[in-house]
């Protein structure tokens, strides 16, 4: 979802969360854990005291369950990203609720806890996904700024183009996923130097 599409968008989901608690900017990673790219994530978010939200395929806890465990052993909270990558907007309820039941569980069978939070895939979402995401026990989060990372180029320019769009209040979206293992860490590590150095506080999302 595009950045400029958010604000026209927001007031048709009063139910979803699109910005943190306060002032304070919010992390968030979608499509983890994976073996290269969450590992990396994590060191620096360790080192550099911040804490973030991710945003977990059922599918990939179940294959790294060493990395759900470490996610939520530093503090993180973990949210889901459905079982799949696969789109749940204008989905059938029963499916939808099945496939966020069962990331649920894969989830917290793999040392994650019951996540509470929830974002679509791809960002995509229409009426009835929050609808849905309630039924099976989830509040919906979206984000605010779009990093696009997965577009790759050099990490200063995206944390550049990261910057000029956030502000207090925002929740930006990264990923830990292939297109972005190379380089993850590095972006995470420039996009929290500049966000300081430019005065914003990164805070603790709150599940």
């Amino acid at each position: 979802m595009a950045d400029w599409y958010i604000p026209l968008v927001t007031p048709f989901f009063p139910s979803v969360r699109w910005r943190s608690a306060g002032s304070d900017v919010w992390l968030s990673f979608d499509d983890g854990p994976h073996p290269v790219a969450t590992p990396a994530v994590l060191e620096v978010l360790k080192q550099e005291r911040v804490h973030a939200v991710f945003f977990l395929l059922g599918s990939q806890a179940v294959r790294h369950p060493e990395i759900v465990r470490r996610i939520r052993d530093e503090g993180h909270v973990i949210g889901s990203h459905s079982d799949e990558h696969r789109a749940v907007w204008f989905r059938p309820r029963a499916e939808v609720v099945n496939r966020l039941r069962v990331a649920s569980e894969s989830i917290e069978r793999s040392g994650g806890g019951r996540p509470s939070l929830f974002r679509p895939p791809y960002g995509r979402l229409d009426p009835s996904t929050p609808v849905h995401a309630r039924a099976a026990g989830l509040t919906t989060m979206m984000f605010t700024v779009n990093s696009w990372d997965f577009a790759g180029g050099p990490v200063a320019s995206t944390a550049e183009r990261v910057m000029q769009r956030t502000k207090p209040g925002d929740i930006i979206l990264l990923h830990d996923n292939d297109r972005t293992s190379a380089f993850a860490g590095d972006l995470v590590c420039e996009i929290v130097r500049r966000g300081r150095q430019a005065g914003l506080i990164f805070g603790r999302p709150i599940a």
